[in-house]
């Protein structure tokens, strides 16, 4: 093996002059700048049932020297004609009756980070809700908070956030007081993983602390799974929950949401 040697370093080196300079390193594109992403699913059922559930998210940043502008809208819709009765047949009475609305939550963000060094910011955000059959007519929230990476590399990214927000609620007709303003410490621990250019998983927990009822906590967490089809479209599976320790009076405290949509690369 060792004869062997020099006559491999020599045939490596024919299409080359002796003194050439090395090939220079591939170079690493970095980041597009602009991103915007489209989840869409959507569940349609005819005949003994009547359904209809649509779900869609979008997600679009802007980065900027040490500077990000993140939004992240989320739509989960449903509508069914009901079987009122509950004898498991849509008599023509209850096909009369008509769709009504069975799920409507809305939420919407808007996110600024100002980086100070590769894994620290500041953000602020503000967001809002409106989910009726939670009992929220609106819910609108503003933070200020500071984000730091414990990891931070091509495949895996751990991060931490620690903030103040202040929401002001609105509730349905029929819930006393009918709102309320809530001040909240906000405790999130968020981790990417990429095991490949293809499958790729996420998962984000959050808390939210009521500073002047200690008792009143809400918990939120989702986790997703995403597979590349092509460069720009992808099958994702994910899960949200929402636990809320005093929810809206006469509502359950906890809300899930499981979606399997298609994601849409735009930019």
């Amino acid at each position: 093996m060792l004869l062997l040697f020099p006559l491999l370093v020599a045939r490596a080196e024919d299409s080359t002059f002796a003194g050439a300079a090395p090939a220079a390193a591939p170079a690493v594109e970095p980041p597009p700048p602009t991103t915007v992403v489209a989840d869409l699913g959507a569940t349609w059922t005819s005949g003994n049932t009547e359904t209809l559930a649509v779900n869609a998210a979008g997600h679009a940043a802007h980065t900027w020297d040490d500077n990000k502008v993140g939004l992240e809208i989320l739509v989960n819709y449903g509508r069914s004609i009901v079987d009122t009765n509950a004898d498991t047949f849509l008599d023509q009475a209850e096909r009369d009756a008509g769709w009504v609305d069975s799920a409507g939550h809305y939420a919407a963000e808007l996110r600024y980070d100002r980086f100070l060094s590769d894994t620290n910011s500041v953000y602020a955000l503000a967001g809002a809700l409106a989910d009726r059959f939670a009992g929220y007519r609106s819910r609108i929230h503003g933070q200020l908070g500071f984000a730091h990476y414990f990891v931070k590399s091509d495949s895996t990214e751990f991060s931490g956030e620690l903030g103040f927000d202040v929401a002001n609620e609105d509730y349905v007709v029929g819930v006393t007081p009918d709102s309320d303003v809530i001040y909240a410490v906000r405790e999130m621990l968020g981790v990417k993983h990429k095991f490949n250019e293809e499958v790729a998983i996420e998962e984000k927990i959050e808390a939210y602390e009521n500073v002047e009822d200690v008792s009143d906590t809400r918990v939120l967490n989702g986790i997703a799974l995403t597979s590349n089809v092509s460069g720009k479209v992808a099958i994702k599976l994910s899960h949200t929950l929402a636990f809320d320790n005093v929810p809206v009076e006469g509502f359950q405290n906890l809300d899930q949401i499981a979606m399997a949509s298609i994601v849409i690369t735009l930019l």
